[in-house]
């Protein structure tokens, strides 16, 4: 491995356990997509999309903001993809990577070394000169920072620059088998942490002693850590992400959560509501339209329906109790990222296919009971769903 910054390209040192393949990228899916929209060459700076297209799931080495990694993917087959990452990285990287041709910048310039630092700057241009064919760039112009879009667009003043956050979205929306495993594990993390969580409640208890309960679980079960974290009792529960605080638990309080867990880089998230002893006739009532909502969205979870239907009916099933409630969305895919394509929202046309994995949720905010949520996790299969989180539906739970 070379140790300079300046943009030599190391190649990956024999008996590091290189794969043929990518696991989590959806490969001949991204190949399709972009030969169909023109683009030759995907820059990824994103940490979620490097992770999804290199394999690289230390998302640990995604914090320092100095440190960029970047992913060069090319519609050609014939042309390898390019990494180039800290050289911090370069030893975990070509361990688990399927990508071949990492180039390894420093960071910071060393006394003696010769380092450059910052060179992933000359990294990415030495790149994309080598590639003059690559004539159409696609970026991921809502998450990728100024002051690497600037140097892109110097390296590219001859080629044109397309935004294509959507593109990469849609290659994300159907999982791989290695997506699916680590998407299960950390459902299955949640569900065991939701429980234990609620087995800790009692009269008394406050919000951050449960909330810590849960975070206590993910912690046990050796998860990377929570990305999604709401949880409030009673009217606090109108609060759409409520911060737990000091409010304690009282009999015929409301508690709502939506709580998530992230393994491998990949996210979990549910959401329910529980009445803390016996639920009242209202209660009753504005969860019974909200289960009515959800129900309906459930009807329709299989290949071809349009994420805009899904919308519609869980929408109409709320309004024939509640008339008056207004949702801008009742879920979205998940993976890499919390929220994922496709999203569950008015006139999405695009439509469900095997093995997308879907959150359906449904949420009611009553500003005087509180609010009323449902959201569980589905996977689309080739005749329908599989439904993957199990906690209880029932709303009211035992007051001890």
């Amino acid at each position: 491995m070379s140790s300079s910054g300046s943009g030599a390209r190391p190649r990956r040192q024999p008996g590091l356990g290189s794969k043929a393949s990518p696991a989590l990228l959806n490969h001949s899916r991204a190949l399709e997509l972009m030969r169909r929209d023109g683009v030759d060459v995907l820059i990824l700076t994103q940490p979620s999309n490097f992770l999804y297209f290199s394999d690289f799931t230390q998302v640990n080495s995604f914090s320092f903001i100095d440190r960029p990694a970047i992913c060069l993917f090319f519609a050609d087959p014939a042309v390898d993809p390019i990494a180039i990452i800290p050289r911090w990285n370069y030893e975990a990287f070509v361990r688990v990577s399927w990508i071949s041709d990492v180039v390894v910048y420093a960071e910071h310039a060393a006394p003696g070394s010769g380092a450059e630092a910052g060179g992933w700057r000359r990294a990415l241009r030495t790149a994309l000169t080598d590639r003059t064919e690559a004539r159409t760039v696609g970026v991921e112009e809502k998450a990728i920072p100024k002051w690497i879009m600037d140097e892109v667009t110097a390296a590219c003043a001859d080629r044109t620059v397309r935004d294509c956050s959507e593109l990469i979205r849609r290659v994300r929306a159907v999982k791989t088998a290695a997506e699916l495993r680590h998407l299960r594990a950390a459902t299955q993390v949640l569900e065991i942490a939701s429980a234990d969580m609620l087995a800790a409640a009692h009269t008394g208890v406050t919000e951050a002693e449960l909330a810590a309960a849960f975070r206590a679980s993910v912690g046990r079960q050796g998860a990377e850590g929570i990305k999604n974290f709401v949880l409030g009792f009673g009217r606090e529960t109108v609060i759409t992400h409520k911060v737990p605080g000091s409010r304690r638990l009282a009999e015929g309080d409301l508690i709502r959560f939506d709580l998530g867990a992230l393994v491998h880089g990949y996210h979990a998230d549910n959401a329910r509501s529980y009445v803390w002893g016996t639920p009242s006739a209202v209660q009753e009532r504005l969860y019974a339209a909200v289960m009515r909502g959800q129900a309906q969205g459930v009807e329709l979870l299989r290949p071809g329906v349009s994420a805009g239907e899904i919308y519609a009916a869980t929408v109409d099933g709320l309004r024939q109790e509640l008339p008056q409630a207004r949702l801008e969305h009742v879920g979205h895919g998940i993976g890499v990222e919390h929220h994922e394509s496709p999203a569950l929202i008015h006139g999405n046309t695009q439509a469900l296919e095997p093995n997308m994995v879907i959150n359906l949720e449904t949420l009611y905010h009553d500003p005087e009971h509180g609010a009323f949520a449902v959201e569980d996790t589905y996977l689309i299969t080739p005749d329908g769903h599989e439904r993957w989180t199990h906690l209880s539906r029932e709303l009211g739970l035992a007051a001890a």
